[in-house]
């Protein structure tokens, strides 16, 4: 009537739905070899060649192989000459395309009367010649030797051409007006003047329009001791002197003495002086003086008066 339970295994196992097998059930995947497995291209390896083509050099070169080619000079103007503008120097002596010159040039007002854009119209302009005196900053040696010198010039060279005498009146003294120096010793065509000489009220007691109007105005003479700054050289010498002037040439024309009164005297009020030592005919007097409603109190039409 009772169970009887055996401790020895069964020599089967239990049959299941699920089958385990040593292998695996998908495909491998393929093996790359490394033979190619097509035809050879046209390319080339990345293997070198066995034996090189030509013998190698010695040493490395120090830069790639450069072609050369020598360029033909041009006539045109550089950026030198294109930037710096002709004008004179400050004595009027020749024309150059530096920077040394007054800081008033520049004023737009007048720049006109002293820039060109070229040697032949700073010629023209200065001189009233196309050829002139002129110091090219730009192109200091037109003509350079064929070898370097052991050492550099103290200066650029000049090329000094001398212009022909004109008998006809040239830019520069057109534009020159004459004055007297302020010590009224001479007549001149300088910018050397007091700037209050400019005051539209009474430039023309001071400005000419000629030397003789200068000489009369001032002298009361024709003729009279003068500068002319624009042709400080009437009769050049045939060649030129060892070293330049210290000064411009000055032609000297004694006036004939005139016993009559001179314009000059005739436009110069008789006045005491400012301490009121001497009675003196001047411009040396405070500006006040000059006051409509106070002139008749300090200025005389004679030295009686």
């Amino acid at each position: 009537d009772g169970w009887l339970v055996t401790m020895k295994p069964t020599t089967k196992p239990t049959p299941t739905d699920t089958v385990e097998t040593k292998k695996p059930t998908w495909p491998p995947k393929p093996i790359h070899t490394l033979e190619p497995t097509g035809p050879k291209s046209g390319r080339p390896t990345f293997k070198p060649t066995k034996e090189s083509t030509k013998e190698p050099t010695n040493s490395p070169s120090s830069s790639p192989v450069t072609s050369v080619t020598t360029s033909v000079p041009s006539p045109a103007p550089t950026i030198c000459e294109e930037r710096m503008k002709w004008h004179p120097d400050e004595k009027f002596s020749v024309c150059i395309n530096d920077y040394n010159y007054p800081p008033e040039w520049t004023n737009p007002n007048v720049e006109n009367d002293y820039f060109y854009e070229s040697l032949e119209e700073c010629c023209k302009g200065v001189f009233g010649t196309p050829e002139c005196p002129y110091i090219d900053v730009c192109n200091p040696t037109a003509n350079p030797t064929s070898s370097p010198t052991l050492s550099p010039s103290e200066s650029p060279v000049v090329t000094i051409i001398t212009p022909v005498p004109s008998p006809a009146p040239t830019i520069c003294e057109e534009r020159m007006k004459w004055h007297p120096n302020p010590n009224y010793e001479i007549c001149i065509n300088d910018f050397d003047y007091p700037p209050e000489w400019n005051n539209p009220n009474v430039e023309n007691d001071y400005f000419y329009e000629s030397l003789e109007e200068c000489c009369k105005g001032v002298f009361g003479t024709p003729e009279c001791p003068y500068i002319d700054v624009c042709n400080p050289t009437a009769n050049p010498t045939s060649s030129p002197t060892l070293s330049p002037s210290e000064s411009p040439v000055v032609t000297i024309i004694t006036p004939v003495p005139s016993p009559a009164p001179t314009i000059c005297e005739e436009r110069m009020k008789w006045h005491p002086n400012p301490n009121y030592e001497i009675c003196i005919n001047d411009f040396d007097y405070p500006p006040e003086w000059n006051n409509p409603n106070v002139e008749n109190d300090y200025f005389y039409e004679s030295l009686e008066e």
